[in-house]
């Protein structure tokens, strides 16, 4: 049984319309790509001192970018930063 109703989350919480929808719907769909969603998510989320970050579905793809992008500060337009030691040669696959 679940308790009272209540707000699950105390701290502030926002949406991002990506390139193509809600406040960036004038974006034409058929020239956006995956680095213009990621500037979209470091637009929207960047200055927060703590974020977590939550997504689903283009989000997989999309949220790894801006993570690295709101860690490191290297812009979504430029090249990445080299990886480091620890994860050079990483493999995304279990």
């Amino acid at each position: 049984m679940l308790g009272a109703p209540g707000p699950l989350l105390e701290d502030p919480v926002i949406a991002v319309d990506l390139p193509g929808r809600g406040a960036r719907a004038s974006v034409d769909l058929a020239t956006v790509g995956i680095e213009a969603c990621v500037e979209a998510v470091v637009e929207d989320a960047g200055g927060w001192d703590d974020i977590v970050l939550v997504g689903h579905s283009l989000a997989g793809v999309v949220l790894p970018g801006a993570a690295t992008a709101l860690a490191t500060g290297w812009p979504a337009s430029s090249s990445p930063p080299p990886p480091s030691p620890s994860t050079a040669g990483a493999s995304s696959t279990p």
